[in-house]
């Protein structure tokens, strides 16, 4: 036998365990992302719509202007309606992961013996349960916004 197979498979990295928690939230994650991508069709449009307006619009007698300002405005609220959509929902799962990655250190704490728990100072225990916990939190979501950007 070769020394590779009595090696064991090496644990996945910190992105495949953080992307198995994230998926546990996958409605408001495929929500986000739905929202992201109808907001930037939304503003995909609207060069469109105004090159109409320049091309077709003004300057022609019989063609009226308003519906297509109209359709600008109702296209604006549109757009603004994903983007809070997706930020709500991206935000929500920001929160969520990070109350299950807390919930999680807490019971894995529980499951320490007393000698173990001797050397670990309490206030650093929490200080940095609480500092990884909000960086992960920071972290998801930063992770739509650049996509959305228009």
């Amino acid at each position: 036998m070769s020394s590779s197979q009595d090696q064991p498979a090496p644990p996945p990295g910190w992105i495949r365990r953080l992307t198995g928690q994230v998926w546990a939230h996958r409605t408001n994650i495929l929500l986000s992302f739905a929202a992201a991508v109808f907001g930037s069709l939304g503003q995909a449009v609207v060069p469109l719509v105004a090159r109409k307006i320049v091309d077709d619009v003004i300057g022609q007698d019989g063609e009226p202007l308003w519906p297509w300002l109209a359709l600008l405005v109702v296209i604006a609220a549109l757009v603004f309606g994903f983007a809070y959509l997706r930020r709500y929902r991206g935000g929500l799962v920001g929160i969520a992961v990070q109350y299950d990655l807390r919930n999680r250190m807490h019971d894995h704490l529980l499951t320490l013996d007393e000698q173990s728990l001797s050397h670990l100072s309490t206030g650093q225990i929490v200080a940095r349960a609480n500092g990884d916990t909000a960086l992960v939190q920071g972290l998801l979501n930063l992770l739509g916004r650049p996509a959305a950007r228009g």
